[in-house]
């Protein structure tokens, strides 16, 4: 392949990239293709007359490019009489790498080449589709980018914004047919059509209520499966689908949804059948042969990710004014999979705010730690903050300083993600709020590096008079206070600040924030406590509750206000609390706790 990249030089200046486009052959032949490079600034006038002055990301491609072909979304092909380019035009291909040992031949430009198996079932599903123009080229990453010239796989890796926002489609291959997946794929289209209508969505949670399953059985954890393939752990896929919105189509076998209609359904699972759709799930398990317990887990952290971290993000980065906050980057980085730890940053710099984004520059002769680095300063160049320091380095695992994130670093619960960025503005209950601002206007002093410290400006607050202990830590140290005053005049007011602090303040209203306190101190108390209706969500992970309470008797001896810990919790009447707002308090806690520790 050196020869053929050699031949088809990039240049920077012309946006250039290089795209392949796959010969139609018999079946029985190995599959060909033609490598070549283009310019995205070659379009035709027909297309610069009807979009002009436009910024390219002023709004969402998706309306521009549907706005160009008078196509509705779920058209896949361009116009054949009008393209934008006078090249044509081109789809970009998201999908798994897979293990490197394990490839096939195929001829790019005439020679015979090795590609992953993976992409190589990929292109041979692309090539044996009858809805893949055969006007359309293939933007393939392990193809088009000379993965051994650090240059320019820096260079093209900058550009991935660019390459998967301006891409007619974006085609997101799973894989091919294979645990019941084409059960999982009809289910996802009835749920989908279901969500148009509140009253039809409403209709099938209470018959699902009711224990009336009316999906094929198998269903549920075909869609499990499907949901838990590779794909859905690797990083780059973020912003592949992300950038690709409502023209990414995904590929299973001889299935094709689009992602939208995932989102859509997914959403319906979410909102409405998240407990109804337990029995269909358990049912199919059973049927199965297999644990429940063990593939409730997994299924719901696998929704989660799909529908919390992918899903709400593709609605956000669709929307006018959307933008992805730093944190939630730095968690789907430390939640996803890449071979490279420099990727954590570069494959996710096509969501980054572009202020911070336009201040890195991939580059692949740098360690993971500099890279880290380099993109913690650009965020305090860009946003005159060091907010980042919420997710500080503390265990070092990176090599980098202390004050910079380790985008490696696993953090908190998979209950929550970019709610809080996509709703931000929205006055809604306990959902994580944090505008705040501490300096009271005064100017921002710029932090500046010392060697391997941040020197920043700060105000004396207080000492830390006292240290409680974790667990689960490698040291169990418990510091206990020299004061011991009230400093809140009353024993109410005094629990009540208690619980506020144990999920670090963590919601906008703080009314029946005392229930934590209340919770069963025992295990035997609290499964005595879940058994009863309605405790379910607790019951379903005596695991993590166990947790809770090794934290408390951890710290049970802690002097708060001149009394032992164990004083000030009941450990009982949890049941006069609101049960919904006891179940968020208590989850608040754990992802308190997993910022305070991990």
């Amino acid at each position: 392949m050196e020869a053929i990249y050699a031949s088809q030089p990039l240049d920077p200046e012309r946006r250039q990239l290089r795209l392949i486009t796959i010969n139609p052959c018999s079946c029985d032949e190995l599959l060909s293709c033609e490598l070549s490079t283009y310019s995205l600034l070659d379009t035709t006038q027909a297309h610069d007359d009807l979009l002009p002055q436009r910024h390219r990301y002023s709004r969402s491609l998706t309306s521009s490019a549907h706005e160009w072909s008078d196509a509705q979304v779920g058209d896949l092909n361009p116009s054949t009489n009008r393209p934008r380019f006078r090249w044509g035009d081109y789809a970009a291909l998201s999908y798994v790498w897979g293990n490197p040992d394990d490839a096939a031949n195929i001829l790019v430009n005439g020679e015979q080449t090795k590609v992953g198996r993976n992409l190589f079932e990929a292109l041979n599903a692309v090539r044996e589709s009858e809805w893949f123009g055969n006007r359309m080229k293939l933007w393939i990453d392990a193809l088009c980018i000379n993965q051994q010239d650090t240059w320019e796989r820096g260079h093209q890796v900058g550009l991935m914004r660019m390459i998967y926002a301006e891409a007619w489609l974006v085609l997101g291959f799973l894989g091919p047919e294979r645990d019941g997946s084409d059960l999982a794929v009809d289910l996802i289209e009835c749920l989908a059509n279901t969500s148009r209508s509140v009253r039809a969505c409403e209709q099938l949670r209470d018959k699902m209520v009711q224990h009336e399953l009316p999906h094929p059985c198998g269903s549920w954890l075909a869609l499990d499966r499907l949901l838990n393939r590779p794909y859905w752990s690797r990083l780059w896929i973020v912003q592949e689908l992300v950038l690709g919105g409502a023209r990414a189509i995904l590929m299973c076998g001889s299935r094709r949804i689009e992602w939208m209609t995932l989102c859509r359904s997914l959403s319906v699972i979410h909102e409405y059948l998240w407990n109804p759709h337990d029995e269909a799930f358990t049912r199919d398990c059973e049927t199965a042969g297999l644990s429940v317990k063990v593939e409730v887990v997994a299924e719901s952290n696998a929704s989660m990710h799909v529908w919390k971290d992918l899903g709400l993000l593709t609605l956000l980065r669709e929307s006018p004014t959307g933008s992805v906050k730093l944190a939630t980057l730095i968690l789907l980085a430390s939640e996803t999979a890449c071979s490279d730890d420099r990727d954590k940053v570069y494959g996710l710099l096509g969501l980054m705010d572009p202020s911070i984004a336009q201040r890195i520059i991939p580059d692949y002769g740098k360690s993971a730690a500099s890279v880290y680095t380099d993109t913690a300063e650009a965020y305090i160049a860009a946003h005159h903050s060091v907010e980042f320091l919420r997710d500080a380095n503390l265990l070092d695992a990176s090599g980098s300083p202390s004050w910079v994130p380790d985008w490696k670093q696993k953090r908190r619960c998979r209950d929550h993600r970019p709610d809080e960025d996509v709703h931000e503005a929205e006055d809604i209950e306990g959902l994580e709020w944090r505008p705040y601002c501490a300096d009271s206007g005064l100017p921002f002093g710029l932090p500046r590096r010392q060697g391997p410290h941040l020197i920043c400006q700060a105000v004396l607050l207080d000492t830390v008079d006292g240290l409680g202990c974790n667990p689960e830590a490698k040291s169990e140290v418990l510091v206990q206070p020299c004061g011991t005053v009230d400093y809140y005049g009353s024993a109410e007011a005094m629990m009540e600040q208690l619980a506020i602090a144990l999920y670090a303040g963590r919601r906008r209203y703080h009314r029946d924030s005392r229930s934590i306190l209340h919770l069963p101190l025992t295990l035997h108390d609290a499964e005595t406590q879940f058994s009863k209706p309605g405790w379910e969500a607790f019951a379903r992970d005596m695991y993590d509750y166990a947790r809770w309470l090794s934290w408390f008797d951890s710290n049970a001896n802690f002097i708060v206000g001149g009394r032992e810990l164990r004083a000030w919790f009941p450990g009982h009447e949890a049941e006069r609390f609101e049960l919904g707002r006891v179940v968020e308090i208590y989850l608040l806690f754990f992802r308190a706790a997993q910022r305070r520790y991990c």
